[in-house]
């Protein structure tokens, strides 16, 4: 039986000397360090949440813009000088419709710098930080915002938002 060298595809020279047992012995590091480096590849049962994807970034966003309660955009509309300047001398029926159209035609923007804060493996979940960013007409604002990013068991992602405050 001839032991052949892993690394260079070559057999040992000849009258090579040992027993078969203790060049199995030598070939076993090689095969253990392989399959330790598949487990790493593999990920051991399937892919992680991502905080960066295109997924949780759109779905953040989206979670952030379609609530109606809104600090970060309220506070960009407040502080928008062409926003503030449409709706003087107006009456309060005519400013609240302004400052709603406002609203709905903000613009969201995460940053591209997107930090993860933990990860539970076991629960195949992670928590991140990005900042947000809002556009109302001249004005922009900007919040830390945290959210998390769950691997479902079908390989879905969930996304949540913490709610912020000001």
């Amino acid at each position: 039986m001839h032991f052949v060298n892993n690394f260079t595809r070559k057999p040992p020279e000849s009258g090579a000397s040992g027993p078969p047992a203790a060049q199995a012995v030598l070939a076993r590091p090689l095969v253990l360090g392989c399959f330790s480096v598949f487990l790493l590849l593999s990920g051991c049962g399937g892919t992680e949440p991502e905080c960066d994807s295109l997924d949780t970034r759109n779905s953040v966003v989206k979670i952030v813009s379609d609530d109606n309660n809104n600090a970060l955009v309220n506070y960009a509309a407040k502080n928008s000088s062409s926003v503030a300047a449409t709706v003087d001398d107006k009456s309060e029926a005519e400013k609240s419709a302004i400052w709603e159209k406002a609203r709905q035609a903000a613009v969201y923007r995460l940053d591209d710098t997107i930090l993860m804060n933990s990860r539970n493996r076991a629960a195949q979940e992670v928590t991140c930080i990005g900042l947000l960013y809002v556009t109302v007409a001249d004005a922009t604002a900007q919040k830390e915002v945290e959210f998390r990013v769950k691997q479902t068991a079908d390989g879905k992602s969930i996304v949540s938002v913490n709610p912020f405050l000001f």
